[in-house]
């Protein structure tokens, strides 16, 4: 962990900042210099308060990957492609 992040953050140790959660690391305060840019378009409000109110887009989550992420023997770390390897 940079020094000058720390600097930044008001923070002084790393042993502190461990003891931070998500929360805290992430919230609206920009404190860490995490900035997010509300454009009103593609972005019109923070994440919280688009889900908070439910607008989030409403899709079905996709499992699962395609060939050109990782191939099968990659998967199945050089063994056999068997319903008992699987």
């Amino acid at each position: 962990m940079e020094k000058k992040f720390l600097d930044k953050a008001g923070i002084s140790s790393i042993t502190e900042l461990r003891k931070m959660s998500t929360r805290e690391i992430y919230n609206e305060s920009q404190r860490f210099g995490f900035s997010v840019e509300i454009d009103g378009y593609f972005l019109p409000k923070i994440l919280r308060e688009i889900f908070e109110a439910g607008e989030q887009a409403q899709v079905s989550l996709l499992l699962g990957w395609n060939s050109a992420e990782i191939p099968t023997m990659g998967l199945m770390q050089g063994q056999l492609l068997t319903v008992d390897n699987y």
